[in-house]
């Protein structure tokens, strides 16, 4: 692309890289430059429908265009399971589950461990779930909609068990529901992914919560290693020291490391403060 930055296939190979790694605001400069030389490939639209979906700035006028460019690509091919899941996407984030669904089955027809519609269709799930969860007159559709979710994601880990994100999403669901089995999703996300400081804090955290808090404080020593910027691994060791174990000195010596970092952090401030008073 440097020598020639009109090359629309390494403008395509690069931009579905970057969407790999979530890296939105540049795939979609990538699919836009790719889509003005050449709108009639097959790929370049692709790219471009996904990347217009998935920017940071996507309005509702452009889920619609993108959904417009899927259906064009799956009249195009109808075999394609990238377009078809692609066009389940846009209808799931317009709201339309119903139709998100229909799609998402239609890519399963195709390849039955597609696991890019598995994703969608656990993330469909996990929103329906979360939207309801709280009213006790939808108590027993709450539980079918989070066992699904729970199904769908267990599935992608049979289909494909280095899919570390998947255990994620299954921690989170079963932390927010009190229930230790959080600690080995998460466990298996951090075991795929042992640089992951978001994983670590996750599962930290989780720890902290189920009470195993040394095994809460080995885990931020690590990220405190792996990366001494991370301040809220501080800011969560001082917490326990101060309130598990009462080692107030210790506590704020972290809590001192957090605000050295961030000066605006309230909870290190009001810690430090009880610890003082204490």
């Amino acid at each position: 692309i440097t020598m020639n930055p009109d090359d629309v296939n390494a403008l395509v190979e690069r931009g579905n890289l970057e969407l790999d790694h979530y890296d939105f605001s540049n795939a979609f400069s990538d699919a836009a430059r790719a889509f003005r030389l050449d709108s009639n490939q097959f790929e370049t639209r692709l790219l471009y429908a996904k990347a217009l979906l998935n920017r940071p700035t996507s309005t509702e006028k452009d889920k619609l265009v993108s959904q417009r460019h899927f259906l064009k690509l799956v009249d195009e091919k109808p075999k394609s399971t990238d377009a078809i899941v692609g066009l389940a996407n846009s209808y799931a984030l317009l709201q339309d589950f119903e139709n998100a669904n229909i799609w998402v089955e239609k890519a399963l027809e195709i390849d039955s461990k597609y696991i890019d519609a598995y994703r969608l269709k656990g993330s469909i799930f996990k929103i329906r779930y979360y939207a309801v969860k709280g009213d006790p007159e939808s108590k027993r559709f709450s539980e079918a909609l989070f066992d699904s979710t729970v199904t769908t994601y267990s599935y992608i880990t049979q289909i494909d068990p280095e899919y570390h994100a998947a255990y994620m999403h299954l921690g989170l669901l079963f932390q927010q529901r009190k229930d230790p089995l959080c600690l080995d999703h998460y466990l298996s996300a951090v075991q795929l992914q042992p640089t992951n400081l978001d994983y670590k804090y996750a599962l930290g955290y989780a720890y902290g919560e189920f009470g195993k808090e040394r095994q809460a404080i080995k885990i931020y020593a690590e990220m405190i290693k792996q990366d001494d910027t991370f301040y809220e691994a501080y800011c969560q060791t001082g917490q326990i020291l101060q309130f598990k174990y009462q080692e107030l000195d210790s506590a704020l010596y972290y809590y001192s490391k957090v605000v050295d970092q961030d000066k605006n952090h309230l909870d290190a401030y009001v810690n430090m403060g009880i610890a003082y008073q204490d």
